[in-house]
């Protein structure tokens, strides 16, 4: 299904952790008002969005 009008929709909020040790930490928002405490979607998501953004930082340091 197409995205935009679709009623499950959700949010990942990323964000810069507090503890030692670890780098990030995120929130799932979605769209019922409902935080679960797992998804493995959203993790998935996460987890490539910053990779993504990692490797791209790296990318851009290394042409410089």
């Amino acid at each position: 299904q197409e995205p935009r009008g679709y009623p499950c929709q959700n949010l990942n909020i990323i964000f810069p952790s507090e503890l030692d040790g670890i780098e990030f930490g995120y929130v799932i928002c979605e769209q019922e008002c409902v935080y679960p405490l797992f998804s493995g979607h959203n993790t998935i998501c996460v987890v490539t969005a910053l990779l993504v953004s990692i490797l791209a930082l790296k990318n851009i340091k290394s042409t410089n």
